[in-house]
C-alpha cells in the first residue's frame, strides 16, 4: 500500500513511497517522472550502468521535498528493532519552464548542475545527455540553483542561484559531463555577484533580460502570490522594488548593462523575442516593453558592438481576469493584418523587423492546463486547448521568418508559384498525450478569429473547459516514464523527452543520485499527415523535400508512419463495411501515398514494411 505523499513545492509532481518499498514522481500528466530503480537494474538503461546498493527499495514512511522542489527526503522506517531508521536525500532534476523550444538543446535543472540533452543522435542513436556544473566557488557559495534559461542560438545558457549570475557557453557538448568545451563566466567580482539577486530569466539575441528584485524583496527564484490580486505601488523607497536589466552576453558585469526599467513588482512570468519583452504580473497584468539601442529604434542587442539603450514601454494591459492564474506566456508570431502608412491594409508576421509593429499576440498558459492566445492590441484572449501541462512555440527567428511566407499566402500568389512555406507548429502535452497545433490552421489562428467579435470581458478567461481536452498525435507517445522537455525545431525535428532513475551507487554510503536518459519521436509524420488531411498536399510536399534533402536519419521511417497512420485513419473513418462496396480508398491514404512516391528509393520496402504491421 501507499505509505506517504508528498507534492514538490511548485505543485507540479507528486512524489509516492510504498510501505512494501520503493518510491517514483508522477507528474500531473500522469507520466512516472522518476523512480527508485530495482536492485542490479544498471539504473534505467540509457548508458546508465552504476548498480544500485541494496536499501533504496527499503519501506518508505514518510516524504518530503526542499524548497527548491530538487531534492527528495526519504525516512524509511527501522528493519527491526536492533536497527534505526534512516534518513536518505535524492537529489533530482527538474524542467525549466519555457513555453519556447530551443534551437537542438533541452536543459533541465539540479541544483548544483545543468542536464543537457542535444538533439544530435550520439552513437547508439539515441539523443546525447551530458551534465555541466557551474564552478564549485559559486555553488558552493548560492546553493541551490533556481533559475535557468537558454539563448536563442542554442549555444549559451544562463544560470542563477541564490545570489548573481553564472553563463555558460556549451561548445560543441561532444564529451558528456564535465566537457571541456563548456565555458563558465561568472557576474562581475564577489561584492557584485552579492548585490544581484535574480527572480527571473530570459534572453534576447546576445543579451540576457535579468529581472533583480529589489532591496527587502524576495530572494532569487520567488513567485509572486498568484492567488492574490496585485498590491498597489509601494510609497517607500524606489530600492526596494525590482528592476528588468539587459545585460550584454560579452560583458557580464555591471559595465555591461545596456538597459534598466524600474517595476512596479516581481513578474510571475517572463518572455523575450524579437527585440521585445514581455512581463505578466499577478493577476492579469502585461507589460510589453522594446529595446531600442542608442541611434537605432527598435534593434535588438548584439555582441561585443551592443551599445548602451533604453526599454520603452509598447503595450499596458490591465485585464479584470477570472480564470486562472498564469504559468507562463510567449509572444507569438501569428498572421496580424494591421494598417500601414500608405491607410491600406497589410498581412505581416507579427515581430519582424521589417514594419518594425510590436508583436500582436502572446501564448499564455495558466494553472489548471488552459492554453489561450491573448490579442496585445484588445486584450482579448482566445482559449485554444485545455489539459496542457507544457507548450513549445517555435524559436522566434524561425517563426518570424516563416511568418512572412504566410502573409505571401494570405494575399494570394501567382499561378505555378511554389508553395510557401509552413508556419512552424506549436507542440502542447498534457494527461492525454502530445499534440501538434499549427498557427495557420484550424488550431490557433481560428480560435482567434473565431473569437475576434467578443468583448475583451468574455474573452479573457482560458478555464479548463472552455475547449474540450486536447486529443494527442499517437506518433507522439512515449512510454509511462518519459516526460516531454522539448522539441528540436525544423521539418526533420524531434519531440524530446527525459526519463529519471534514482540510483545508489553500491558500496557508496552518499546520497542516491538520479541517472538521466533521454528519447526522441521524430514529428515529421504527423505535420506531413496534419497538412495532407487539410488539403494541403503542395505544402506537405515541400516540407517532405526539405526534410530528405537535409538528410534526416527517421525520414523512411516518418514515411513509413505516415501511410500506416493514414491506413488505420481510413479503417476507422469508413469500416470495412462501408469500404467493401467500393474500390476508391481515403483520400487520407491517397494523398499519403502519392506523396511517399515522390521518393522512389524508400517507397518500396516502405510499403513492405506497412504490410507486414498491417
Amino acid at each position: 500500500p501507499v505509505a506517504a505523499l508528498a507534492w514538490s513545492p511548485c505543485g507540479g509532481t507528486l512524489a509516492v513511497g510504498w510501505a512494501g518499498g520503493g518510491l517514483c514522481g508522477w507528474s500531473v500528466a500522469g507520466v512516472r517522472g522518476f523512480a527508485s530503480a530495482p536492485p542490479g537494474s544498471g539504473g534505467g538503461g540509457g548508458g546508465a550502468d552504476a548498480p544500485v546498493a541494496p536499501g533504496l527499495e527499503a519501506p518508505v514512511a514518510s516524504l518530503a521535498w526542499s524548497s527548491s522542489g530538487g531534492r527528495l527526503l526519504i525516512l524509511q522506517p527501522p528493519a527491526d528493532a536492533s536497527s534505526p531508521a534512516r534518513l536518505l536525500e535524492l537529489a533530482l532534476a527538474r524542467a525549466i519552464p519555457s513555453l519556447r523550444a530551443g534551437p537542438g538543446v533541452s536543459t533541465i535543472l539540479a541544483d548544483d548542475r545543468l542536464v543537457l540533452v542535444s538533439d544530435a543522435a550520439s552513437p547508439n542513436g539515441q539523443p546525447q545527455v551530458s551534465e555541466t556544473r557551474p564552478p564549485a566557488a559559486y555553488v558552493d557559495a548560492n546553493w541551490p540553483l533556481r533559475l535557468a534559461a537558454a539563448a536563442p542560438d542554442g549555444r549559451h545558457v544562463a544560470v542563477a542561484g541564490r545570489r548573481g549570475l553564472a553563463l555558460l557557453a556549451t561548445g560543441n557538448r561532444g564529451g558528456g559531463p564535465g566537457d571541456p568545451a563548456d565555458r563558465w563566466r561568472l557576474f562581475g567580482d564577489v561584492a557584485q555577484e552579492r548585490g544581484l539577486a535574480v527572480a527571473a530569466l530570459a534572453w534576447l539575441p546576445g543579451a540576457v533580460v535579468v529581472v533583480a528584485a529589489g532591496e527587502g524583496a524576495p530572494g532569487a527564484g520567488a513567485v509572486a502570490d498568484t492567488q492574490q490580486p496585485p498590491a498597489p505601488p509601494s510609497s517607500s523607497s524606489s530600492s526596494s522594488r525590482p528592476d528588468l536589466r539587459l545585460y550584454s552576453r560579452s560583458r557580464l558585469d555591471p559595465t555591461g548593462l545596456l538597459a534598466s526599467r524600474r517595476l512596479a513588482r516581481l513578474p510571475v512570468a517572463l518572455d523575450a523575442a524579437g527585440g521585445h519583452v514581455l512581463a505578466a504580473f499577478a493577476p492579469m497584468d502585461l507589460l510589453l516593453l522594446r529595446y531600442e539601442a542608442c541611434g537605432a529604434a527598435g534593434a535588438a542587442p548584439g555582441d561585443a558592438s551592443s551599445a548602451p539603450g533604453r526599454l520603452v514601454a509598447v503595450r499596458e494591459l490591465s485585464i479584470l481576469a477570472s480564470g486562472p492564474p498564469v504559468r507562463a506566456v510567449a509572444l507569438a508570431s501569428l498572421p496580424d493584418t494591421r494598417r500601414g502608412a500608405d491607410g491600406g491594409l497589410a498581412t505581416v508576421a507579427a515581430g519582424t523587423g521589417s514594419t518594425h509593429l510590436p508583436p500582436a499576440h502572446a501564448a499564455v498558459l495558466r494553472y489548471g492546463g488552459g492554453l489561450g492566445v491573448l490579442d496585445l492590441d484588445t486584450g482579448a484572449e482566445a482559449p485554444v486547448a485545455s489539459g496542457v501541462e507544457s507548450v513549445w512555440l517555435p524559436p522566434w527567428e524561425e517563426a518570424a521568418e516563416e511568418g512572412e511566407g504566410e502573409g505571401r499566402r494570405d494575399g494570394g500568389g501567382e499561378a505555378g508559384a511554389p508553395p510557401p512555406p509552413v508556419s512552424p507548429p506549436w507542440w502542447a502535452y498534457g494527461p492525454s498525450g502530445t499534440r501538434m497545433l499549427l498557427p495557420d490552421g484550424g488550431d490557433v489562428r481560428a480560435a482567434c478569429g473565431a473569437r475576434a467579435v467578443a468583448t475583451p470581458a468574455t474573452t479573457t478567461t482560458t478555464s479548463a473547459s472552455a475547449t474540450p481536452c486536447m486529443p494527442s498525435d499517437p506518433e507522439l507517445e512515449f512510454d509511462g516514464e518519459v516526460h516531454p522537455v522539448g522539441v528540436s525545431p525544423g521539418p526533420a525535428g524531434s519531440l524530446v523527452g527525459v526519463r529519471q532513475r534514482a540510483v545508489r551507487p553500491a558500496g557508496a554510503p552518499s546520497m542516491p543520485l538520479f541517472v538521466a536518459a533521454a528519447a526522441t519521436q521524430p514529428t515529421l509524420s504527423v505535420l506531413l499527415r496534419r497538412l495532407l488531411s487539410a488539403g494541403r498536399a503542395a505544402e506537405a510536399g515541400a516540407v517532405a523535400d526539405a526534410a530528405a534533402a537535409s538528410g534526416a536519419p527517421h525520414f523512411a521511417r516518418s514515411l513509413e508512419w505516415l501511410v500506416a497512420a493514414a491506413l488505420v485513419a481510413g479503417g476507422e473513418g469508413g469500416g470495412r463495411g462501408a469500404a467493401a462496396d467500393t474500390a476508391t480508398p481515403p483520400p487520407l491514404l491517397t494523398a499519403a501515398t502519392d506523396l511517399a512516391r515522390r521518393f522512389p528509393a524508400a517507397f518500396a520496402d516502405m510499403i513492405v514494411a506497412v504490410a507486414r504491421k498491417t
